[in-house]
């Protein structure tokens, strides 16, 4: 399958009051690296007290079918500066070129543990239990969980790793004797070269 990403789109700032206007102060802004609902995670959390959202979209291509998903959006909520709630939103999944019914996409309640005990390193955990609309729109129970464990490593100002490990488990609920599903897969990044 062809995947193509339209791009991201992350939002976090710090907003005070200011002899009664509004007005963005800059020095006290956090830094948030953002994960993009539904393909990664960053190795940090939102700050605490501030909430993010980030939304996305992606445009699939197999064989003869053209899917657009959308929104892909996900809210953070920080906790402390290493825990956060996480809701991902269901989305809408569009048939581009076919007839077929247009579908809810999955979404998902959740947290993120983060951990840096150097400034070199940091990692993250990521645990989320599927919200199934699709499947519940359909009469369907579906029980589904998923995790990440996500790594960064800079080597130097401009040369950083990043690896993720993901699972999945997923469970027809309705069906005697239905097996349980699971998936495992990885990804491995290389910045500035």
């Amino acid at each position: 399958a062809l995947l193509i990403v339209f791009g991201a789109l992350s939002m976090a700032t710090s907003v005070m009051a200011d002899e009664g206007a509004l007005a963005l102060d800059h020095s006290s802004e956090p830094t948030l690296s953002a994960d993009r609902p539904t393909y990664g995670d960053s190795t940090s959390t939102v700050p605490p007290m501030r909430l993010a959202l980030e939304a996305g979209s992606s445009l699939t291509i197999q064989e003869e079918r053209l899917d657009l998903e959308l929104p892909q959006a996900l809210l953070r909520f920080g906790l402390t500066s290493w825990l956060e709630v996480r809701l991902g939103l269901p989305g809408l999944n569009l048939p581009v070129d076919a007839d077929d019914v247009p579908r809810g996409s999955a979404g998902g309640v959740g947290f993120k543990v983060a951990y840096a005990p150097h400034e070199r390193f940091a990692a993250s955990f990521v645990s989320t239990f599927g919200i199934p609309v699709a499947e519940l729109a359909d009469g369907q129970s579906v029980f589904s969980w998923s995790a990440s464990l996500n790594l960064g490593l800079s080597l130097s100002e401009t040369f950083t790793l990043g690896a993720t490990v993901a699972s999945g488990l997923s469970q027809d609920l309705d069906s005697e004797g239905a097996e349980l599903a699971w998936q495992v897969g990885g990804a491995l990044g290389v910045t500035g070269l």
